[in-house]
């Protein structure tokens, strides 16, 4: 088991398969995730790549004692099932854009008028990037 794993559990019981449009939802995390972090993006792309994330969408029973198991698994991280040319897209969406990124913020102080890059929005410098 990855060290990731370990840390951030994944449903054993659940599951969703990856798509296209969850692709390029993903390739934007992870490049926002680059920006606030200055992370290398391939150190962090398994971990948000592979993984819908619970953030505490958690449901029970009222007054049901729940189980170790039933805790970990409500706790849990859904994992995403990604084709491989899925996964690929991703990538070279992710590159793709990197690659560009000082070239197209070149462009964009270029037709911004009384509006430095800093104002910018982080999501939104990423979206027009």
């Amino acid at each position: 088991m990855k060290k990731s794993q370990e840390k951030f559990t994944l449903s054993r019981t659940k599951s969703i398969r990856g798509s296209r449009r969850l692709a390029r939802e993903k390739a934007l995390q992870i490049l926002t995730a680059v920006e606030i972090s200055n992370s290398d993006w391939d150190s962090i792309f398994d971990h948000i790549f592979s993984r819908d994330f619970n953030f505490d969408d958690i449901t029970t029973e009222k007054d049901k004692l729940l189980t170790q198991q039933e805790i970990l698994e409500l706790e849990s991280d859904i994992p995403i099932i990604w084709k491989e040319d899925e996964v690929e897209f991703a990538r070279q969406l992710i590159e793709y854009t990197l690659n560009l990124k000082e070239e197209t913020q070149s462009y964009i102080n270029e037709i911004t008028e009384n509006w430095s890059l800093e104002r910018i929005t982080l999501i939104d410098k990423i979206l027009i990037e």
